[in-house]
């Protein structure tokens, strides 16, 4: 690769280029053939090529994710993918507020090219996995497949002393729960309970036996997300990653959090057009505050104080402010505690509703869904 270009040279050196991959700023890249490229070669690549179009054989990707409830039912979307509880053997949290797991499926086509497949499977998997973050009650809780080790505390019994170990975090299926190439049975669970999208969405916190269930906008919302053009994709998808980053962040710096949960509608909000004085050449445009505050109140209605959500943010992000709790501070309620809660769960409702809005709308606007 050439040193802060974005093109990717293939040869067998720098004088002996064959293929150039020039890439854009959303990742894609486009392929200029160049004098050395060897008919040997070009005949191999055109072999690869056809291997990729012509599809492969049926393969499901699966992953462990972790919901705020308990997930005793299912929900499938066409032959796509589907989500489900673990297997009845696999191992299952001894209380209700913890990472409680369950499993995602995605069905798609495998190669004979092994990397080919696995960017495939996990560009599915990943795609799904914001989606869920973004409409699920609670969003996806803490819990993680990535290999790493923390500190545990090992309680065998109710009393101290207890054990301090270092653990490597993870969570593993002790059997697979379907074949390699088909959704697996789903049978014995019944499906997931849809509730009005209006209703889901004003939940606040959960409580004891309760169990997860799904707003009735997904169907619509997949189906949008299906239709839409790739630009609108690719800016739907960067939303619904910083909305999907303030929950783990949570844990880390409630600050961090509440960043993400606006550029979650930043990456949304249009550019203004150049205003110009003509006397003295000062823009008039509007600014990004102005910008923030009516795109909010398209897409989410008249939020209160939606024009302090976006003053927060800039005041974290430049470093003038942090959020009181994560300063320096003692345990206890305090007026200004509560303002911070209520703020931060303000903007993480706006958030959702504005990140679902504006993908329906600007898929409806081209005609893309009709029902949703």
């Amino acid at each position: 690769m050439l040193g802060g270009s974005r093109e990717v040279l293939c040869g067998q050196s720098d004088e002996e280029v064959a293929l150039r991959l020039v890439y854009a700023k959303s990742g894609r890249f486009s392929v200029v053939t160049e004098p050395a490229l060897k008919d040997e070669d070009a005949r191999t690549l055109i072999r690869l090529i056809n291997v990729l179009e012509c599809g492969g054989k049926p393969t499901v990707w699966r992953r462990v994710l972790f919901a705020s409830l308990p997930v005793d039912g299912f929900f499938r979307y066409e032959d796509r993918w589907q989500i489900r509880p673990v297997p009845p053997d696999a191992p299952q949290p001894p209380v209700v507020r913890a990472p409680q797991p369950f499993l995602l499926e995605v069905k798609g086509t495998a190669v004979s090219e092994s990397f080919v497949s696995a960017i495939r499977g996990e560009k599915l998997l990943s795609e799904v996995q914001l989606v869920l973050a973004l409409v699920l009650h609670g969003g996806l809780a803490g819990g993680s497949t990535s290999a790493h080790h923390e500190w545990v505390i090992e309680t065998s019994d109710a009393n101290p002393p207890w054990r301090s170990l270092l653990g490597q975090v993870g969570y593993s299926l002790p059997t697979s729960p379907g074949p390699p190439n088909e959704l697996s049975d789903v049978s014995d669970y019944k499906p997931l309970v849809e509730v009005p999208a209006a209703r889901y969405f004003e939940r606040f916190g959960i409580s004891i036996n309760q169990t997860l269930e799904i707003p009735d906008l997904l169907p619509p919302l997949l189906r949008a997300i299906d239709t839409a053009p790739p630009s609108v994709r690719e800016r739907f998808f960067r939303a619904s990653y910083w909305f999907s980053r303030s929950q783990p962040s949570w844990r880390v710096s409630r600050s961090l959090s509440y960043v993400s949960l606006i550029n979650a509608i930043e990456v949304l909000t249009p550019a203004a057009s150049a205003d110009l004085c003509p006397t003295c050449g000062l823009n008039r445009a509007p600014g990004p505050t102005v910008r923030f505050r009516d795109f909010v109140e398209r897409y989410a209605g008249s939020v209160p104080e939606r024009k302090e959500l976006y003053r927060l943010r800039s005041q974290l992000v430049h470093g003038d402010q942090l959020l009181i709790s994560d300063g320096p501070m003692g345990m206890g309620f305090t007026p200004q505690l509560i303002e911070e809660s209520s703020q931060y769960e303000l903007a993480s409702r706006t958030a959702q509703i504005v990140v679902i809005a504006w993908l329906l709308d600007a898929v409806a606007s081209i005609g893309g869904v009709s029902d949703a």
